[in-house]
């Protein structure tokens, strides 16, 4: 795999895109870690993005080729005799190379540092676990010495989660760029344009999430699974098509609420919680049982969004129930009621109408 750093380069750049670290590591150390990182990006952003921002790098050498009085002229090319494959290669251009090369020399250098913080900083993530203890022939030993000493264990949990949130956000201001600058997202993995919600505009219009498009990304799956396990076999066919054709109908909007709901139960019990917004669905407090606090948490948020989710599909099915059968409405047939005829009419005295 090539990374995206060089070794003779990698002390520099990664000491000035991590101020934070204040000691230098070796590219040894973190090269596994860089690599594993570098595969969760393009995981996001797409192998031929990621080749396109190599290229932008590391652009290739022109060799030009020496002069040689012997050399033979290049025999010229017939119109019959063109190699249709090379042509092929030449003329179609993948659409991820356009999109990346259509940005301004500014925006690729600034997708290019977005990218490579992105995988820097998980690359550190899952390297410093590893380098809290000294492997010695006497086994794991516990780093110190005059100057500095292990961290508690409670500080090191604390940094762990101040990490991921970092590293969570971030991937936000990658995908909000990528979004923004019509760059593509994994479409194998992450294509949601023919589901009910197929925007995060539109889930948030039912829960907010604080513009998280990771989050949103992430929960695909359960969005997906809520249309074909949940939607599909109460509205059918036919109304599955008007929901997605109208969405902003008041059918379409309890189909929305209802697919949100199921994804946010989905995503508390399945995600990680540091994925969420800090806030709505993490608890702030400093106490000490909080690992005991936190699967509780968990239980009782998704027991809120299930308790929604069960309301709201109730309502659906009576919706959808009164659009297979409407009910039939009684006309007030008194003017067309035939009335028997007595031989007398209103103008007669004797006869009281």
């Amino acid at each position: 795999m090539e990374l995206i750093v060089k070794k003779e380069a990698f002390s520099a750049d990664f000491k000035d895109k991590m101020a934070f670290v204040d000691k230098d590591l070796a590219f040894n150390r973190l090269k596994p870690s860089l690599e594993i990182a570098t595969d969760e990006i393009i995981d996001i952003i797409t192998k031929e993005t990621y080749n396109q921002v190599l290229l932008k790098i590391f652009p290739p050498e022109i060799e030009v080729p020496e002069e040689n009085e012997n050399q033979e002229p290049p025999e010229l090319e017939t119109p019959g005799n063109e190699n249709s494959e090379s042509q092929d290669e030449e003329t179609e251009v993948p659409a991820v190379y356009s999109q990346f090369n259509e940005l301004s020399e500014n925006d690729q250098s600034d997708f290019i540092d977005l990218v490579k913080y992105a995988i820097y900083l998980k690359a550190f993530i899952l390297y410093v676990p590893t380098g809290d203890l000294a492997v010695s022939n006497n086994g794991r030993m516990m780093r110190r010495d005059e100057h500095t000493v292990s961290a508690f264990q409670w500080q090191i949990d604390k940094h762990d989660e101040s990490l991921e949130q970092l590293f969570y956000r971030h991937l936000d201001r990658l995908l909000r760029f990528m979004f923004e600058n019509n760059l593509q997202v994994n479409q194998k993995k992450y294509d949601h344009k023919n589901l009910i919600v197929n925007s995060i505009d539109i889930f948030e219009t039912h829960f907010e999430i604080n513009g998280s498009r990771l989050l949103y990304l992430k929960l695909l799956p359960a969005i997906r699974e809520a249309e074909k396990l949940q939607i599909f076999p109460r509205a059918g066919e036919i109304y599955l098509a008007r929901i997605k054709g109208e969405p902003d109908s008041a059918l379409a909007f309890l189909a929305q609420k209802c697919v949100v709901s199921y994804a946010m139960v989905w995503g508390i019990n399945r995600l990680n919680l540091q994925l969420f917004p800090k806030g709505v669905l993490q608890n702030d407090s400093k106490s000490d049982n909080k690992k005991t606090s936190d699967p509780v948490q968990k239980q009782g948020l998704a027991l809120t969004f299930k308790n929604d989710l069960e309301r709201d599909l109730l309502q659906l099915e009576k919706e959808i129930s009164i659009l297979q059968n409407p009910p039939v409405i009684l006309q007030n047939d008194d003017q067309d009621l035939d009335e028997p005829d007595f031989g007398f009419g209103c103008n007669d005295k004797f006869v009281s109408v």
